[in-house]
């Protein structure tokens, strides 16, 4: 948490800005791997990925990358450094709005065969 946001630039050269996203990351380091076992795991709680909207697909990753960086804060309190309380509370809040948008229950998913299943033997 002690990396301090930098402001989205143009790119050299007078470009445009460019904009990344979650799926732009190295999924290597520790802090992408959170992020995006948190995601699998709140997306499958509401369903499955296919089952989102798009609107529902932002909250969740939103969600996901909060929880990550609530992570990173706890281990560094955990750790004995010391936390911005203020912050560390403002990613706790931010995540929990989020999740409360999409729900605090789990969704059933709907697990049954297609026609096409059933016609090709692949429903079990």
């Amino acid at each position: 948490m002690e990396a301090e946001s930098q402001p989205v630039t143009p790119a050299k050269g007078g470009g445009k800005a460019r904009l990344r996203t979650l799926d732009d990351l190295d999924r290597r380091t520790k802090a992408a791997q959170a992020t995006f076992e948190l995601r699998d795991q709140l997306a499958t709680d509401l369903g499955g990925m296919e089952q989102l909207s798009a609107m529902e697909r932002e909250i969740v990753d939103g969600a996901a990358l909060l929880g990550a960086m609530i992570k990173d804060a706890g281990a560094t309190y955990l750790s004995g450094d010391p936390v911005d309380l203020g912050e560390f509370m403002a990613l706790t809040n931010a995540q929990r709005r989020l999740l409360a948008d999409v729900g605090l229950q789990r969704r059933a998913r709907d697990i049954t065969p297609s026609l096409q299943d059933i016609i090709s033997g692949r429903a079990a």
